[in-house]
């Protein structure tokens, strides 16, 4: 009897010094009622990710906190993201989304596919989807003039015992302007740079009358540094001495 007594006190004793939470309202603490008085512990912030419409905005936001913390900016292959503490805990960023041009796109499919085209296709792919990457004489007007002539010669083959006849198909291109090897694309890699040159093979399939267009190895790939290279210059100039920009991912 004495024990349970002595262990009922000892709960009592417990569950009076036992925390218990209480909502006060305030977002910023937590509030507990630790025996007769309040005890307020303060919030770890959480992690705030933004995003902006324009560069501009995200140099603007990292200009603004270069004295609290020294903010970094990332340039990545597919955003820009800025990190606004990035010498202490890290967790406020600032994000920008690097959208591809649709002419790069386009391009990036053709490499990816390495498609065929008949000449009004082609035509109409060098028309409306690399019409401000490409002077029309240079391939579009040229490829409207394509005329595509079949010959068929008759050949004879004689041995001791046999005599077989048999027809072979030619196939030539007919136009008045040479189709060039190949040609350069002037297109922008994102829609907020400045076009690229991108070098691309040009050719001709005469016995099916189609066309390709692929860039060269290498060339997509070296527009797409050149442009993350150009962003990068263009925040490391407006931004302050004291907002670093580097190149990856954070």
């Amino acid at each position: 009897m004495i024990k349970e007594a002595f262990e009922y006190l000892v709960s009592l004793a417990k569950a009076s010094v036992a925390p218990v939470e209480v909502k006060t309202g305030d977002p910023r603490v937590i509030t507990y009622l630790v025996g007769q008085g309040p005890i307020q512990i303060a919030k770890p912030e959480p992690p705030r990710n933004h995003s902006v419409d324009t560069l501009a905005d995200l140099i603007e936001l990292a200009n603004r906190f270069a004295d609290d913390g020294q903010p970094v900016i990332w340039v990545g292959e597919t955003r820009v993201i800025l990190v606004i503490d990035d010498a202490g805990h890290r967790v406020d960023t600032v994000e920008y989304a690097l959208e591809q041009s649709d002419a790069f796109k386009t391009l990036k499919g053709l490499h990816i596919s390495q498609s065929w085209h008949e000449q009004k296709a082609f035509i109409r792919l060098l028309r409306i989807n690399f019409g401000r990457a490409l002077a029309p004489g240079l391939l579009l007007d040229r490829v409207r003039k394509v005329r595509f002539e079949n010959s068929q010669i008759t050949t004879a083959e004689k041995t001791r015992d046999r005599e077989s006849m048999g027809k072979d198909i030619t196939s030539r291109v007919a136009t008045n302007d040479e189709i060039p090897e190949s040609v350069c694309l002037e297109l922008p890699v994102f829609e907020l740079c400045e076009p690229e040159s991108v070098q691309c093979a040009v050719d001709v399939d005469p016995s099916r009358g189609l066309f390709q267009l692929i860039p060269f190895p290498d060339e997509m790939e070296r527009a797409v540094d050149h442009a993350l290279m150009s962003i990068s210059n263009v925040i490391g100039a407006d931004v302050e001495e004291e907002v670093l920009v580097y190149r990856g991912e954070p």
